[in-house]
């Protein structure tokens, strides 16, 4: 097993290093699922929709994908972002 430090930015952001890449297939793009157990926390991709939820949060999605698309849908996901 390898070990690697890396450095927080201010932003919260930190580089995966390589070994943990090449060993999880992260690529670059990918969502990862961070979760945590007492003081251990967890990074892996998600294994399928349902893994989003939390990520997600509360959203109402319209019913249609044309719904997806209009300038209110995308108001209120700024807005959840802010």
């Amino acid at each position: 097993m390898g070990n690697d430090m890396t450095k927080m930015t201010s932003k919260g952001q930190t580089t995966v290093p390589m070994f943990v890449r090449r060993k999880m297939g992260f690529e670059a793009g990918d969502y990862l699922l961070w979760e945590m157990r007492g003081d251990i926390v967890t990074v892996r991709k998600p294994k399928d929709l349902m893994d989003y939820v939390g990520f997600l949060g509360s959203v109402n999605f319209p019913d249609d994908e044309e719904g997806l698309l209009t300038p209110e849908f995308g108001r209120k996901m700024q807005e959840r972002e802010g």
